[in-house]
């Protein structure tokens, strides 16, 4: 059906006056579907929020991998694909799934490879834009035994970032998504490698604390 003549729902309308934080289309239908194709939704839904503050995350169909009455998601490749459209449009802040059921079940291995070609390194949630508030206080305590980083709980924080701080000569900032290693939800981390390191706490809007430092040796 159509939102906007069905049901009255006028997306472009929310999206120009700002009312809404965040659109999220369920793009439900794979490319080249000649009613709904995915290839022409996405361009379509990144041009309408181009230059507002609204945020566009996608909504997939994961429920729809491997249905047999549309040849293209028989196919493992095609939600995989989908990702890898959405990064052409800076638009795109993500992509939402539907369902959780569907998570768990990993129809056709595709959450493997979702896995594998997209989120291979772990991220923070965006923070939503003109959030006020400050952010919880940074961890304390922090120190090194052994290879693992422990530190005091901080009230409020529901997890906490940890960062590797880059070698000499790179350029990227210590607590840059680049060197994020890992978000943990209690006040510890078992470390892979020796080097320098940096813990901040997140409150449960991901508003992010002023970093701690401390250094792994080598053993």
């Amino acid at each position: 059906m159509s939102a906007y003549d069905s049901i009255y729902a006028d997306a472009r309308a929310w999206i120009k006056a700002g009312t809404v934080d965040y659109v999220m289309p369920q793009l439900y239908w794979p490319r080249g579907f000649q009613a709904a194709d995915y290839k022409a939704l996405v361009p379509w839904w990144a041009n309408e929020v181009k230059g507002t503050d609204v945020r566009l995350y996608i909504g997939q169909a994961l429920y729809r991998v491997g249905a047999t009455d549309v040849p293209a998601w028989t196919k493992a490749g095609e939600l995989p694909a989908h990702l890898k459209l959405n990064r052409s449009y800076k638009q795109v802040d993500g992509d939402v799934y539907f369902s959780a059921k569907q998570i768990g079940a990993n129809p056709l291995k595709v959450m493997d490879r979702l896995v594998k070609e997209h989120y291979a390194r772990p991220a923070l949630l965006p923070l939503p834009k003109g959030q006020k508030g400050d952010p919880p206080a940074k961890p304390s305590g922090l120190k090194a035994q052994g290879s693992v980083l422990k530190w005091n709980a901080v009230p409020g924080a529901r997890s906490y970032a940890v960062y590797k701080v880059p070698t000499s000569g790179e350029t990227c900032s210590a607590t840059d998504s680049r060197n994020l290693v890992a978000v943990v939800s209690g006040p510890s981390f078992a470390t892979k490698a020796p080097g320098q390191y940096l813990v901040t706490s997140l409150d449960p809007l991901t508003r992010e604390s002023a970093p701690s430092e401390a250094t792994v040796s080598p053993v």
